[in-house]
């Protein structure tokens, strides 16, 4: 591979980079949470969509979309499933809309925030 080729793919990773931080917005959620980078990920997309519906194929892009070999599409449904485990008992919930994708409700919302800020 040519010197010149591998700069170019540095510059479009970190483009990439850069991208998927405007797609998902700096959020910091406590450890107690447990939460998964990759769920921390998808929480952070669901919240900043502001109780609208995520399809799946957004989050899917959001989260993989220029990687060589990205997972199947049902890796979604099972990061959500652990996910929703985690975040239960703290009292957010994550809801599916059957044809739209996933949305969190003002009231988890809430609640997630007041966790954010520790109260």
């Amino acid at each position: 591979m040519s010197h010149a080729l591998r700069e170019r793919i540095e510059e479009l990773e970190e483009e990439n980079r850069q991208l998927r931080a405007q797609l998902i917005p700096p959020l910091t959620f406590p450890r107690r949470l447990g939460l998964t980078r990759t769920q921390s990920d998808i929480l952070r997309f669901i919240c900043a969509r502001n109780c609208e519906s995520v399809s799946r194929r957004r989050l899917y892009d959001a989260l993989y979309g220029m990687r060589d070999n990205p997972p199947q599409e049902k890796t979604l449904d099972v990061l959500i499933y652990k996910l929703r485990g985690k975040l239960a008992p703290h009292g957010v919930s994550i809801r599916s809309k059957h044809g739209e994708g996933w949305t969190i409700a003002p009231e988890s919302l809430a609640v997630l925030r007041a966790i954010i800020e520790g109260k």
